[in-house]
């Protein structure tokens, strides 16, 4: 079988879940091949040389995530701060330190790309599935030292743009996965070869958001299943979910949302945040009928139950909700992640939901869309395929995201005609 070495990424949820979604279904068709994952991004955070680790203990990806479970502000600021700081240190590290050591021919500088090298020369793959972004430098620079140039890169794009806010286009000889049109032109206007620009349907999720359920299949009818999670069926059920790291504003959002003029449930996603879930647990909620869950992979299933979703429009929870059909109230402020713009866009230009730029808003917005799915309890969702030239896949035709049943086509296809 080939060997795949992946590189996974952990700053948000959306790295992590797209890799997710593709190693479960390999898994599960028995992809001939073998995995090992390679926690690049840790390794690098943590060697003896990285500054910010030594000084402050702690790493560039917990510096992210630990921002977005602030504030908007702060969220939006360590955002920028962890891109433009790895940017910089990467690039001093592999282009100006390493360049000096060799022309030198002492051991100075590219720690990173030294550190990669001897990773690849250890496992010998035969494509390198890569998750994360900003880190292409270190990649090639690490093939380079281990001889190991000829070794295809497939870089997975879990962004709607691939550069925008973050850099994932980086290379003319990576291979890349594109989610959005956006994202594909830039990958060719940035000159990587047609050949090796592949556009999938859509963002890649995971399996269970294809697995619909219903009474044919012997699940439970949807209101005893919102019986049974102590809720009430005959109200409409929001669900409120700030990523995979949490966020503390899930709180202001839920507080707004149980002040409507229309009774709602709540069922809160808090992610890894163990304070919010705590906080909401603890909170007097009144007559609103409120279940609080900590990090799960059963997201689908909360959706599945809900009328309507509540969230930051990160790329992974909006393509999911359009999958399952589920309308969204996204925010779309002057502090949303740079990355999260686009999808914010995408929403709400093609009829997926509204978008509300302050915590005020959302009471009118909740209103609306109560208003808008009606009286009698059914879902009402009709966006309809969106004009305009070049545009394909979700970009289109937002609900028809089968981008990971294309995976394994793609992976056979760079394998079998790669040169090696």
């Amino acid at each position: 079988p080939k060997v795949i070495v992946t590189l996974p990424g952990n700053g948000g949820g959306g790295h992590e879940a797209t890799q997710r979604g593709m190693r479960e279904l390999l898994e599960e068709i028995e992809f001939p091949c073998v995995f090992y994952d390679c926690a690049m991004a840790w390794m690098i955070d943590t060697n003896a040389d990285n500054p910010m680790n030594n000084i402050f203990g702690i790493t560039g990806e917990q510096l992210y995530n630990w921002g977005l479970r602030q504030g908007a502000f702060v969220a939006w600021f360590t955002s920028n701060f962890c891109h433009w700081g790895q940017f910089f240190a990467l690039n001093i590290d592999v282009n100006l330190a390493g360049v000096f050591g060799d022309a030198l021919g002492i051991f100075y500088g590219d720690v990173c790309g030294r550190m990669c090298a001897r990773t690849f020369a250890y496992y010998q793959p035969d494509l390198i599935l890569d998750f994360t972004q900003g880190t292409g430098t270190v990649v090639y620079s690490g093939l380079k030292r281990a001889g190991m140039l000829h070794i295809p890169v497939l870089k997975v794009v879990s962004d709607f743009e691939g550069r925008g806010a973050h850099r994932w286009i980086e290379d003319v000889r990576q291979y890349i996965v594109c989610g959005t049109s956006k994202c594909r032109k830039e990958a060719l206007d940035f000159g990587v070869p047609p050949h090796q620009v592949v556009q999938t349907s859509g963002m890649i999720l995971r399996p269970g958001f294809y697995e619909q359920r219903s009474e044919s299949t012997g699940t439970k009818p949807r209101a005893h299943r919102i019986k049974e999670l102590g809720l009430d069926p005959t109200v409409r059920t929001a669900l409120v979910c700030w990523g995979g790291v949490g966020s503390a504003k899930v709180m202001d959002v839920g507080r707004t949302i149980a002040r409507c003029r229309s009774r709602v449930n709540i069922i809160f996603l808090c992610g890894r945040n163990n304070d919010l879930l705590e906080s909401i647990k603890a909170h007097a909620w009144g007559d609103v009928r409120v279940l609080a869950m900590g990090f799960t992979q059963e997201v689908s299933s909360y959706m599945q139950l809900a009328d309507f979703l509540v969230c930051k429009p990160g790329p992974g929870i909006c393509s999911e909700a359009a999958v399952l059909h589920l309308p969204m109230i996204v925010e779309w402020s002057t502090f949303t992640l740079p990355q999260e713009v686009p999808v914010s866009r995408w929403v709400i230009e093609r009829g997926l939901g509204l978008g509300f730029h302050s915590i005020r808003q959302i009471k009118a917005r909740v209103e609306q869309m109560c208003d808008l799915l009606g009286p009698d309890m059914t879902k009402v969702y009709g966006p309809r395929p969106f004009p305009g030239e070049g545009l394909e896949g979700v970009d289109r035709y937002p609900q028809a995201n089968r981008a990971l049943f294309e995976v394994p086509g793609i992976l056979k296809h760079v394998l079998s005609t790669h040169d090696y």
